[in-house]
């Protein structure tokens, strides 16, 4: 499981190097944070709720979610 900001991909995340980048990429552990899901759909949850405990056990407190339909899908 991995995740990408601005075009970089960092994973595994369970590698503390990889944690160590990111930590230096994200900045403040006060920085608001958004997780948005890949536009696949055939994406697990459970990786979004795996990136977000990720996040919370490396101390990050403001961490939110983006939900976004798919055009199309809209109600």
């Amino acid at each position: 499981m991995g995740v990408q900001i601005d075009g970089q991909r960092y994973e595994p995340l369970d590698d503390p190097a990889t944690l160590k980048r990111l930590n230096a990429k994200l900045g403040s552990l006060d920085t608001p944070l958004h997780v948005q899901a890949d536009t696949r759909s055939d994406l697990p949850y459970r990786c979004i709720g795996g990136t977000i405990f990720t996040l919370q056990r490396m101390g990050y407190r403001r961490i939110g979610f983006i939900a976004e339909l798919r055009p199309g899908n809209e109600r």
